[in-house]
């Protein structure tokens, strides 16, 4: 196997590039799910029959061995919103690059687009497109747009809030410590603390 990747790959390179960007591309739109939910799976069979004879019976009266499962209405309804979700979360990424505005949804979308196109790139060229490859990162997308979608209608920015920014510090030793909410909210406790355990503030 070896020696049949690393010479096709030597002798037809271009052939081999061009297989890959098709592959690729038809698995970004392979999201569907239920593949591989049912049919006939002979290994797992096997298995069972050596290994747990008992629940070979009822292995084989289930209905999902007997092809009674349909994903096509759901299909319906997670095929579409995979994709659009997809396609959104890259706009979203692209946006926040353009306005050279990095902040945490800018980054949770390109990290999850990059993560799909790496999912796609990854598992089409080695295993080919299949449905389930794409089904089970397409979901994180969905969760970037439910995500901006709730800031949106919430009518606030995270980075707009009432903590201060930056500049408004004049001390320099905490200059590191705003760049990150999470950090100004622990200075603020501090500087609280520090105040109370003030032996001239408890007796004021």
């Amino acid at each position: 196997m070896r020696f049949i990747v690393l010479h096709s790959l030597a002798e037809y390179p271009a052939w081999q590039a061009k297989t890959a960007a098709i592959a690729t591309a038809q698995q970004f739109v392979y999201v569907g799910t239920g593949e591989g939910t049912d049919g006939w799976l002979g290994h797992t069979y096997g298995i069972i029959d050596r290994f747990l004879p008992a629940q070979v019976k009822p292995m084989r009266a289930a209905q999902q061995q007997r092809w009674h499962f349909n994903f096509t209405a759901i299909n319906r309804i997670h095929i579409p919103v995979a994709l659009a979700s997809m396609l959104l979360a890259a706009i979203l990424f692209g946006r926040g690059v353009l306005r050279r505005r990095f902040d945490d949804l800018t980054l949770l979308a390109g990290t999850v687009s990059f993560a799909l196109l790496g999912n796609a790139f990854v598992c089409a060229v080695i295993s080919g497109p299949h449905d389930r490859y794409g089904a089970r990162l397409a979901w994180l997308a969905t969760t970037v747009v439910l995500i901006a979608a709730i800031r949106q209608f919430a009518g606030e920015d995270a980075r707009d809030r009432s903590l201060p920014s930056r500049q408004e510090i004049d001390d320099a030793d905490f200059v590191d410590l705003v760049a990150d909410r999470a950090h100004m909210i622990a200075v603020r406790n501090v500087e609280h603390l520090g105040a109370r355990n003030d032996p001239s503030e408890r007796r004021g």
